[in-house]
């Protein structure tokens, strides 16, 4: 271990167990024993640490010597960062939807969004949709929609609407109406 490396790891070590005698410290204040055995430890030893004058408490606190033993779930953790990635990647088509004029029902119906977070987004975007009836596409262009829809049938359902405006140059407001229909012959 490099000195850099020992330095950081007794930095860590530190925070450690500075928060965890923090913790223990205020569920022993609150009166919550299971947070307390959680730690493996029995009330009268969190009663030892409440007690502590601040300088022991700061020695016990920044001492480098681990008191604290941490394992990490990897199986959870990859979980979670899978998770957050597909949450971060949906935000991202759901964000370049509202930029390329999809209505709202679209959004709450494809996405899951919700009305208020597609104003908010229209808003910090400076997007403007019309608001009122759509006027109905000629069926030349609706035929656009629907090839450009059924070309990419291998990409995920936000993905596909990008790729019609990307092929007909078609905003999503306008377009919704076939893509809802395709949708639902699904």
């Amino acid at each position: 271990m490099t000195s850099g490396s020992l330095a950081l790891s007794h930095r860590v070590n530190a925070e450690m167990n500075k928060k965890v005698l923090e913790a223990i410290t205020t569920a022993y204040n609150e009166g919550d024993i299971a947070t307390i055995e959680h730690y493996g430890l029995q009330p009268e030893t969190a009663a030892i640490i409440r007690d502590l004058n601040l300088d022991a408490f700061s020695q016990i606190a920044f001492h480098h010597s681990p008191v604290v033993s941490i394992t990490v779930d990897e199986i959870k953790l990859k979980q979670l960062i899978a998770n957050i990635l597909r949450f971060a990647e949906q935000r991202s088509w759901v964000d370049t939807l509202i930029k390329l004029k999809a209505p709202i029902n679209m959004l709450e119906s494809l996405a899951g969004e919700t009305r208020q977070r597609v104003l908010l987004r229209r808003q910090l975007f400076g997007v403007e949709c019309p608001v009122g009836r759509i006027v109905v596409l000629p069926e030349a262009e609706q035929q656009l929609i629907e090839d450009s829809w059924n070309h990419h049938l291998d990409k995920n359902v936000l993905e596909r609407c990008v790729c019609v405006y990307e092929d007909t140059g078609i905003f999503l407001n306008q377009a919704w109406p076939v893509i809802r229909q395709l949708t639902e012959r699904v």
